[in-house]
């Protein structure tokens, strides 16, 4: 009996251990999605569409529309919900550019060039404020759903600061916590089967004797 106690305590102890290596994997894979998203955007973002967000002027349409498809296939390549770009005028949030979802397309809620961000949050704005000078990793959420974000501030060769971001969905994170918790007793179940009926065989065993 002490030696099953002392089995399950082991085996207790592994499987807590590989719940928390692989979530905190899951946490690392998602940050880094995140800021290589947000950093490749910031690639194919041309200054000179900040600067001229800044001074309300009007874009291409041949040219944005391209630019949101580079947009989208950014968000695609790297395996997040957005990537975004903002500004600040008036202490007010502006899209700069976005990508955007099909759930987006039906609910009529894809974003364009200075569609103005009422709902963002705080941080946003504070990032501008504080001029951050690392990535931020936080929670935001507003009517398009819930999201682990990204926020890098910059700023164009005239001065002008704008951020960075990309979205990951919790609904997509929740997901692979469960599975993580799902196949972490699906390992503690087969373990401790196996330990019983390995104790259960040696004390047969043992009655025979």
């Amino acid at each position: 009996m002490k030696k099953i106690f002392t089995s399950s305590i082991f085996y207790i102890l592994f499987v807590a251990f590989f719940g928390f290596f692989a979530y905190h994997k899951l946490k690392k894979e998602y940050e880094f999605k995140l800021f290589t998203a947000a950093n490749t955007l910031g690639c194919i973002l041309p200054e000179r569409v900040i600067d001229e967000a800044y001074q309300n002027k009007a874009q291409n349409l041949i040219f944005y529309d391209s630019f949101m498809n580079k947009a989208n296939q950014v968000a695609r390549i790297h395996q997040v919900t957005y990537v975004y770009a903002l500004i600040l005028k008036n202490d007010s949030l502006f899209f700069v550019i976005s990508s955007y979802t099909e759930n987006d397309l039906r609910k009529d809620q894809v974003t364009y060039y200075l569609d103005y961000y009422p709902e963002g949050p705080e941080i946003f704005k504070k990032s501008f404020k504080d001029k951050i000078k690392t990535p931020i990793y936080t929670k935001v959420a507003d009517s398009w759903g819930a999201f682990k974000t990204i926020i890098i501030y910059k700023k164009t060769a005239l001065n002008n600061p704008y951020l960075l971001c990309a979205d990951i969905s919790y609904e997509e994170i929740d997901h692979k916590k469960y599975n993580i918790i799902y196949i972490s007793l699906f390992i503690f179940s087969i373990i401790v089967i196996i330990s019983l009926a390995t104790s259960a065989y040696e004390e047969k065993k043992k009655l025979k004797q």
